[in-house]
């Protein structure tokens, strides 16, 4: 690691651009991440239904990222702290839907190991490693909210909210779903 990094003090005043630089970089990269984590419960639902998967991030109008035959992904950036990965109703294994709730914790916790590994083991610069620990918090915070067992706040679309997958996955093992 290069000396100016590896001693850089970010909380003086000369650490200040750098530190509002994580902190845009938080909200730039919110939506990447939410569709990051949507992208882990509809790889597993992939896996492990036959039935198509819609994966939508964000509450606006969508605009479609990715169209195949068993997925179609779509992003709005409005509200782009929420995401939906929507499978069949006809699911009905327990098992099935607590891997696919599963999928997206793991991946966003995935995505943060990644992003620490990063921070320590690579030389990026001040601008880099200002960018990636924004990466590597938004993907923190992504995970807490989602296995943090809670009712997510509901949108104009869905006013009482939404249960949490953390929620959803404590239901499932207490036998309540």
């Amino acid at each position: 690691m290069s000396p100016e990094v590896e001693s850089f003090e970010y909380f003086s005043p000369q650490g200040l651009p750098w530190v509002c630089l994580a902190w845009a970089c938080i909200y730039l990269f919110r939506p990447i991440a939410t569709l990051v984590h949507e992208l882990g419960h509809a790889l597993v639902a992939i896996i492990l239904t036959k039935e198509k998967v819609f994966v939508t991030v964000g509450t606006g109008k969508p605009y479609t990222l990715w169209k195949g035959r068993r997925m179609k992904v779509s992003i709005s950036i409005r509200n782009s702290i929420f995401g939906v990965t929507s499978f069949s109703e006809n699911t009905k294994s327990r098992v099935v839907v607590f891997f696919i709730l599963l999928g997206g914790p793991v991946s966003s916790i995935i995505f943060s190991i990644l992003g620490m590994n990063s921070l320590l083991n690579f030389d990026l610069g001040l601008t880099g490693k200002s960018a990636l620990i924004g990466w590597t918090c938004i993907n923190i915070l992504v995970f807490l909210r989602s296995i943090l067992p809670m009712n997510l706040q509901g949108t104009s679309k869905i006013s009482e909210g939404v249960p949490s997958d953390g929620l959803q996955l404590y239901r499932i093992l207490r036998g309540l779903d």
